[in-house]
């Protein structure tokens, strides 16, 4: 699933700032979002964002508490949304 990205009304690029303030989100956890919306895997994003991979799992272990998901999938959806 990974490489197989939701498309989302946004830019590839762009998540309101509204989603971002509702669920404070962060602007390392807003990078890692945006990664995941390319449909970049875990290590692909440690390596772009400089980062190890138990910190990319914990970044999305973050976002997905406090977006109330459990998966990637549902994570894109939330965003797609608009929360």
């Amino acid at each position: 699933f990974a490489r197989y990205p939701v498309s989302v009304p946004l830019g590839s690029d762009e998540i309101s700032a509204e989603f971002l303030s509702k669920y404070g989100i962060t602007e390392r956890e807003r990078e890692l979002i945006l990664k995941v919306m390319q449909g970049k895997s875990n290590a692909d994003i440690a390596r772009e964002l400089f980062i190890s991979l138990p910190t990319v799992k914990t970044h999305l272990h973050n976002i997905y508490q406090k977006l109330g998901v459990d998966s990637r999938y549902d994570l894109l959806a939330k965003v797609r949304s608009g929360g």
